[in-house]
């Protein structure tokens, strides 16, 4: 996929994640990360890991809390985010009790963080970690994860791969069922994640059942029928897909070779479809 498209995809995933985000209610909010909280405890990864990363909850993320004070009762060493708000870079520092955190300044994102001219004990230079949390506005069942573009936790991976005296960390994400993607779009710069734990770890959450096709609906989808198909696929299961509009230039011969699309197209919706695109050879172009 070209890098413009991916980019537009991208942005269009962020705003639909971002306002499912924003309807889930305090109480559901609650109910879900108490649910996550207890898988990630009962976790064969978690329980054997000693050093563990993980992050300080936003109002739109699972809450961490429990998970945090379950760490410490373990006797397992937590390391949490310090962000450099000018650049992406990213450093893991130890916490030394839940208690500190609500003594520790804000952000402008209203993330709790120690100051970048304190001296805190960094993971990576003290033994590095067995487990990475990570957050995200979205997720899919092949790993790959949709931040909030600051890129970060791509940047941090990265620079830990290139320290070769640590093994590679695990990383899990934590998700709201709402944030289960049919496919991310990625580009050459993102990492993907080993596990995503959500309310339904190891099956397919709501969100994906209603935008994966059949195994039928995918033998359809060749490059002419495939149109008449996809549009019949949103039809029959009711999808909010916005204006989803399609052009189609033809030749005099009224052979298709390009597909145009709007970028109002339900985002998940335009994923699936610039894939198909491609494996078809046809070249899609963004109006």
């Amino acid at each position: 996929m070209a890098a413009a498209a991916v980019s537009g995809a991208k942005r269009s995933l962020r705003a639909e994640l971002k306002q499912r985000l924003r309807a889930i209610s305090a109480e559901e909010r609650l109910r879900q990360s108490r649910l996550l909280a207890q898988k990630v405890i009962a976790h064969s990864q978690y329980q054997k890991s000693k050093r563990i990363s993980i992050f300080l909850s936003k109002q739109d993320e699972i809450e961490t809390e429990e998970i945090i004070k379950d760490i410490f009762q373990r006797g397992k060493t937590c390391f949490i985010p310090r962000y450099r708000l000018q650049s992406n870079h990213m450093d893991m520092v130890k916490l030394t009790s839940p208690e500190e955190i609500s003594s520790l300044p804000k952000t402008s994102w209203n993330i709790h963080q120690p100051g970048e001219g304190e001296v805190w004990e960094e993971a990576l230079s003290t033994g590095g970690l067995d487990l990475i949390f990570m957050p995200g506005l979205g997720f899919d069942k092949q790993g790959n994860r949709l931040g909030r573009g600051r890129g970060y936790y791509d940047a941090y991976l990265k620079r830990y791969a290139q320290q070769q005296q640590h093994a590679k960390p695990y990383t899990m994400a934590l998700a709201f069922k709402e944030q289960i993607c049919l496919q991310v779009p990625v580009d050459e710069n993102d990492m993907k994640f080993k596990l995503n734990i959500d309310e339904e770890l190891g099956s397919d959450s709501e969100n994906e059942r209603k935008l994966k096709p059949s195994g039928a609906d995918m033998a359809s989808l060749s490059p002419v029928i495939g149109l008449a198909s996809l549009c019949r696929y949103v039809e029959t299961r009711q999808l909010s897909v916005g204006s989803c509009v399609f052009a189609l230039c033809t030749d005099f011969t009224g052979t298709f070779h390009h597909f145009i699309l709007t970028s109002f197209i339900h985002p998940e919706l335009f994923c699936l479809t610039l894939q198909l695109l491609m494996v078809n050879g046809l070249k899609p172009f963004m109006i």
